[in-house]
C-alpha cells in the first residue's frame, strides 16, 4: 500500500507543481515588449532555424516531423512570464532537433515504435464504453 501511495504521489506531486507554478505566473504583463509568438519568432531567427513554424494547438509540444512549434493557442498573443517560457522550453526542442541531440532521437524511436500503442488503448476504450453502458 505505501509503494502505491509513493507511486502516485511520484507522478502527480511534480505535474501539480509545474501547473501551479505556470499559473502563478501568467499574469499579463502590459510592459513585457513582446508577446510570446514574436519572441519565439526572433528566437528562432537568431538560431537559424527559418524552417520552424509556430502554431498554436491543442497542447504544448514541438513536432520533429513537421518542424512545428506547437503551444496553446491562448499563450501565442500573451505577454506573460508562463507564455515566454512555455515558448522558450519548445523551441528548445526544436533546437536540439537541429542539433540531433542523441536522448531526443532516441525519445522519437521509441515514440515511433510505440504508438500502436496508444491507438490500441483507445480502441479498448471505445469498445469498452458500449459494455459499461450495456450493464
Amino acid at each position: 500500500m505505501i509503494l502505491y501511495l509513493i507511486g502516485i504521489l511520484s507522478y502527480v506531486v511534480p505535474g501539480a507543481w509545474v501547473n501551479y507554478t505556470l499559473n502563478k505566473h501568467d499574469n499579463i504583463l502590459p510592459n513585457m515588449p513582446f508577446t510570446a509568438k514574436e519572441f519565439g519568432l526572433n528566437l528562432l531567427k537568431e538560431k537559424n532555424l527559418d524552417e520552424v513554424k509556430i502554431e498554436g494547438k491543442i497542447g504544448d509540444h514541438y513536432d520533429t516531423n513537421s518542424k512545428t512549434v506547437r503551444v496553446k493557442p491562448e499563450r501565442l498573443d500573451k505577454k506573460s512570464i508562463t507564455s515566454i517560457t512555455v515558448m522558450c522550453h519548445e523551441i528548445g526542442h526544436a533546437i536540439q532537433h537541429k542539433e540531433n541531440y542523441p536522448p531526443l532521437i532516441r525519445r522519437q524511436v521509441i515514440i515511433s515504435k510505440t504508438e500502436w500503442l496508444n491507438k490500441l488503448s483507445s480502441l479498448l476504450l471505445y469498445a469498452g464504453i458500449p459494455t459499461i453502458l450495456a450493464t
